[in-house]
């Protein structure tokens, strides 16, 4: 689904390709790109943050799982898609009469992973949820 997005957004552009990873790598880029532009630096203490990632990932399996994924992903036609995801963190300042203005936060995030096959008859997806409790420290 993603990369089909990056795909069309290629296509928006004029990048006449079917390449697949061509489009991942299109959108990503532009991603990235509005990353790199320039915002102050605040030494201030937040009410709240919050947390988001996206990236390529590598799934493992137990070894039997990971033979018959590995077979499905050589079959002529099939191609594999594997991402990961942390969404819905938000954090928190710890604040106390011993942590005022503390650069310490607590939250959870919510990470997904999910791996994906496809032809162009069928789709099988495997989606992984952890749910965690973290804390983050920001030194300076």
């Amino acid at each position: 689904m993603f990369d089909g997005f990056c795909l069309k957004l290629g296509y928006f552009f004029n990048f006449k390709t079917d390449d697949r990873e061509f489009g991942i790598k299109f959108c990503l880029g532009v991603f990235l790109g509005f990353l790199l532009v320039p915002s102050p630096v605040l030494a201030e203490v937040e009410p709240w943050y919050t947390y988001w990632s996206i990236g390529m990932s590598d799934n493992k399996y137990p070894k039997d799982i990971q033979q018959d994924f590995d077979s499905i992903a050589s079959l002529p036609g099939v191609e594999r898609t594997e991402i990961a995801m942390d969404m819905l963190g938000f954090y928190w300042p710890l604040r106390s009469n011993s942590f005022k203005n503390s650069k310490t936060i607590l939250g959870f995030v919510v990470s997904v992973s999910a791996d994906a096959f496809d032809d162009r008859y069928k789709h099988f997806q495997v989606n992984q949820y952890l749910t965690s409790l973290s804390t983050m420290h920001f030194f300076g």
